[in-house]
């Protein structure tokens, strides 16, 4: 697991620790969840409800509670009446997501079923015990003869820099 790295939370711009893939500051996430079940209770106890309805009684914008949908935390069958939410490919109507099943396996389909091909990574010569690589590692071109000189940025904790 890599280690967190200090971000600015894109909705309110705080510093804070992040791991990979988190966009937004504990506080942020612990708002959202508060506006979440408090849309979710209402839609509960009030099924069939307007966008507009949910909206005045939650304070929750109609763009956060079209977000829960479309993440899939929000049940279609709890959805205001007037979501409306629909593929993004060719417009019927969905419960959640962007696309429908059939928009989405040809979606794949056309990426070649994973996604693009991985690349393997490259293997390292060995360079005997006790090297190990650093950031000053680098490649350069040099000028006009189209070669590439590799410059090792090695050190061995032994002997010094090599």
């Amino acid at each position: 697991m890599s280690a967190p790295k200090l971000k600015n939370c894109s909705r309110c711009r705080n510093a804070f620790m992040a791991v990979p893939g988190q966009r937004i500051c504990p506080n942020c996430v612990r708002q959202e969840e508060e506006v979440f079940l408090e849309v979710k209770e209402f839609l509960r106890d009030n099924p069939g409800s307007s966008m507009k309805e949910v909206a005045d009684a939650t304070g929750a914008a109609a763009d956060v509670v079209m977000g829960f949908l479309r993440s899939g935390r929000l049940d279609a069958k709890l959805a205001p009446k007037d979501a409306g939410l629909s593929c993004a490919s060719c417009g019927t109507s969905i419960s959640s997501g962007r696309l429908c099943a059939k928009c989405e396996e040809k979606t794949t389909s056309q990426l070649g079923g994973g996604g693009a091909p991985r690349k393997e990574p490259k293997e390292e010569p060995s360079r005997g015990p006790g090297y190990r690589k650093t950031s000053t590692d680098s490649t350069r071109k040099t000028a006009g003869s189209g070669t590439t000189e590799v410059r090792s940025g090695f050190v061995d904790y032994k002997r010094g820099r090599s």
